[in-house]
């Protein structure tokens, strides 16, 4: 994504800065647009659709040629803008002139709330208002929704027009987008530097990917996991480490026992079963006391985001199931150590 200047936008030349990057072949889209996806968008509009009484606030993105294509959108009905349709780029006048139908794009949840299937939008009358002017126009596509934020957020309802780049002295599309094919990335960035420095010499270009946008969506997400997963490992050391000595102690304490049972014929097998019964119902005590505290934890944690997973019993018996494994690992080790040792050596003393 490259950034232009805030007055200027990508300037008049867009178009032709647009073609020369298209030369490059490792450059498979490029497009302008008011923002990028992932920054915050608190632009809303009043749309009114045809046969309402009144209007409704809806999110909007100001959108270039190939905008959809570029972020791999998919369009459900209709089409996306294209410069064979001169309607499809909406034009500020002075004077409030309504030259004619303008062109518009919806998200699948925006039709939706006007009652529509994608299908049954196309062609649909819709007024917005734009810079305290009408502008009259119709909906020409629908596309899929797509997260333009975190997923802490639900998606939004979202009308895509195509403006010019200036509206009223401000860019009005100051954002270019270009989707690479990720063959020979260096050369394909260094030639992106090259037509840009050719086309706005007296703009410094602000450059980034859209890779790291979205990782730093997620970073508070990312350290926590590694904090927890950090201590979640810790707690299993100290609790096998736990788990070892107490099972050593138990084996000694018993010591003379095992000795007694395998001089009567009992087998290292069931020794083994012997002493890990009286752990295996201590590790289902304890994971019946977590499992509430753990289920209220995570609950209150996903209610920080809009989409999440449901908590079902499944998770927590398979963590009950674990626990028990490592358990029985732990001291069924120690266990057969025991068990297997020659009974004379246990009863010699008696």
């Amino acid at each position: 994504m490259l950034t232009g200047s805030p007055t200027a936008g990508l300037g008049p030349q867009w178009e032709a800065l647009r073609q020369e990057l298209l030369r490059h072949p490792e450059i498979l889209e490029v497009t302008a647009s008011g923002q990028t996806p992932l920054q915050i968008n608190t632009n809303t509009v009043g749309a009114q659709a045809e046969g309402e009484s009144e209007g409704r606030a809806l999110p909007f993105m100001r959108v270039d040629y190939d905008f959809f294509a570029t972020y791999d959108i998919p369009v459900l009905a209709g089409r996306g803008f294209s410069d064979e349709f001169p309607a499809d780029r909406l034009r500020e006048h002075d004077d409030g002139e309504q030259p004619g139908d303008y062109s518009f794009v919806l998200n699948k949840l925006a039709a939706e709330q006007y009652g529509w299937t994608p299908e049954q939008a196309i062609g649909k009358s819709l007024s917005a208002f734009f810079s305290n002017r009408g502008h009259a126009g119709k909906v020409v596509g629908v596309v899929d929704n797509s997260y333009f934020e975190s997923v802490h957020s639900s998606i939004k309802p979202m009308l895509f027009f195509m403006p010019e780049h200036i509206i009223d002295g401000t860019a009005a599309l100051p954002q270019a987008s270009l989707r690479l094919s990720g063959n020979d990335l260096q050369d394909t960035l260094t030639y992106i530097d090259r037509v840009w420095q050719q086309f706005m010499p007296d703009f410094p270009m602000a450059r980034n990917f859209l890779d790291d946008t979205f990782d730093a969506l997620y970073q508070m997400e990312t350290r926590q996991a590694r904090i927890f997963n950090a201590f979640a490992l810790l707690a299993i050391f100290i609790a096998c480490m736990g788990l070892y000595g107490l099972a050593s102690f138990n084996a000694e304490r018993r010591r003379k026992e095992i000795g007694v049972r395998k001089v009567m014929g009992g087998s290292v097998w069931s020794i083994v079963l012997l002493l890990t019964n009286d752990f295996s119902r201590l590790v289902l005590i304890s994971n019946l006391i977590a499992w509430p505290i753990a289920w209220y934890a995570m609950s209150r944690w996903l209610e920080n985001f809009a989409y999440r997973i449901d908590l079902t019993p499944l998770i927590f018996i398979g963590s009950g199931l674990i626990a028990l494994c490592i358990a029985w690992v732990t001291v069924g080790g120690t266990a057969a150590k025991a068990a297997s040792a020659k009974p004379v050596l246990a009863l010699r003393y008696e």
